[in-house]
């Protein structure tokens, strides 16, 4: 493992300071201990599921809802299976690896930004609550259940969404803002989906370009100090474009895909750190079984 590194990275996998209970960063591990057994690196693939909307199927069809059931169900199917989410981050830079003998990395990605992954109930008084049943609010149950788990995960943000239809990051108005600057808080991290939610392989250089663009600037505006450090491909296209794909390069540390099964281990031939594969996530257990939890840690 190349320490220096790891401290280049420190200010992405420091973990929220508002997180009672919550282990030290992994980067501490090179010197300490983890959950009183000694580290040594481990290489091993990564399982990095994608999500859209958590709730009642609706506007995102039954392919891409998970209810708010089913999602508590595969959290406490990750947990009991040895699973700890790292960050997109943290894969990407290695740091994943010094988890201990079992215990497995997953990588959890919410694709979209939409109303439930963050969802803000008012009352009729004008009062308003976290919706209990939103992505935000189950991730932040399940790791006051399970104290020993590590809240991480990465939400690829767009003003579009996939049927063209213009919404702000999680679907209240008034509330972007504020939403954004609180999943940065938290310790998660925020990826750039573009701004118009763009077809990669239609759009022309420039399109593509300015809607990185403005959508970079307009998350520096609310949050002036966070570097938006990864990218999903719209619709899972990848570019065909050399100047696009240079673009992405030079702008980001990472881009995910929307298909391909497990990651593999960054020591891999395989391993590329523009073409992520990911893992889509449904209202069931079948893709959950068939690539994470039946693989080996």
């Amino acid at each position: 493992m190349n320490l220096c590194h790891i401290k280049r990275d420190k200010a992405t996998i420091v973990l929220s300071s508002s997180a009672a209970g919550m282990h030290d960063s992994l980067e501490s591990l090179v010197t300490e201990s983890f959950w009183g057994k000694k580290i040594k690196e481990t290489r091993r693939d990564v399982p990095i599921l994608m999500y859209h909307d958590i709730g009642k199927p609706g506007e995102y069809g039954d392919r891409y809802t998970v209810s708010p059931e089913m999602f508590r169900k595969q959290l406490e199917a990750l947990y009991s299976n040895g699973f700890v989410s790292v960050s997109l981050s943290e894969y990407v830079n290695g740091i994943y690896r010094l988890l201990p003998p079992g215990k497995k990395p997953v990588v959890l990605t919410f694709d979209d930004a939409t109303k439930g992954q963050f969802r803000y109930l008012v009352d009729k008084d004008g009062h308003r609550h976290l919706d209990l049943n939103c992505g935000i609010a189950i991730l932040n149950e399940f790791f006051k259940k399970h104290p020993g788990s590590r809240m991480k995960a990465t939400f690829f943000i767009d003003f579009v969404d996939k049927h063209g239809r213009f919404q702000v990051p999680f679907g209240q108005k008034g509330y972007e803002a504020e939403k954004i600057r609180k999943i940065v808080s938290m310790g998660m991290e925020i990826g750039n989906h573009t701004l118009g939610h763009v077809n990669m392989k239609k759009t022309g250089v420039r399109e593509g370009k300015n809607s990185l663009d403005y959508l970079d600037y307009i998350i520096g505006l609310i949050e002036p100090e966070y570097r938006v450090r990864s990218f999903a491909y719209p619709y899972g296209a990848v570019t065909g474009s050399k100047k696009e794909i240079a673009e992405i390069e030079n702008r980001f540390d990472c881009a995910c895909m929307a298909w391909g099964g497990v990651a593999p281990d960054i020591g891999s031939g395989k391993f590329d750190r523009y073409m992520i594969p990911r893992i889509e996530i449904d209202n069931d257990m079948k893709n959950l079984e068939r690539y994470v939890l039946r693989s080996r840690g």
